[in-house]
């Protein structure tokens, strides 16, 4: 049981400092009302937002049988 909690522990600490390194590289891109996506010097990233420029939020979800 030891060995397994050490693991756990390890695989904790690997996909936390993961994921806090994707935060610290996206936290400066934001998207505009242009509908582009932008980091902070104001440089385009993104000329459409999600390559199709549909916003998923909006989106119904359909049952089709």
């Amino acid at each position: 049981m030891d060995g397994s909690l050490v693991n756990a522990a390890i695989k904790t600490a690997e996909s936390g400092y993961m994921q806090r390194r994707i935060v610290m590289f996206l936290e400066d891109h934001c998207y505009q009302y242009d509908l582009t996506v932008r980091n902070s010097t104001g440089e385009i990233l993104q000329f459409v937002y999600g390559g199709d420029g549909l916003e998923s939020t909006t989106w119904k979800s359909k049952i089709v049988w």
